[in-house]
């Protein structure tokens, strides 16, 4: 997860060491893959057995889902 971009204001607030999954991915040598904004929506669609990405693919954090899920695509083919 990387930040919480406010609703209201578009403010982003780094909850989280800013980074970090990016900097462990480099000292691991394994692939960053990507950030996902932390999104109170995430939740609901997990409550109501739903994909988040099929209720709000379009959103910031739906888009981020989805190059997350591109490169992993991506990462399988150059392994194969």
């Amino acid at each position: 997860m990387s930040g919480f971009k406010c609703p209201c204001c578009g403010n982003v607030t780094d909850i989280f060491e800013k980074d970090g999954g990016k900097n462990l991915s480099e000292e691991t040598g394994i692939p960053f893959l990507g950030k996902i904004p932390i999104e109170p929506g995430i939740v609901k669609a997990s409550e109501d057995e739903k994909t988040f990405v099929g209720i709000a693919g379009n959103s910031e954090t739906g888009k981020a889902f989805m190059s997350i899920i591109d490169n992993i695509r991506k990462n399988l083919n150059e392994k194969q």
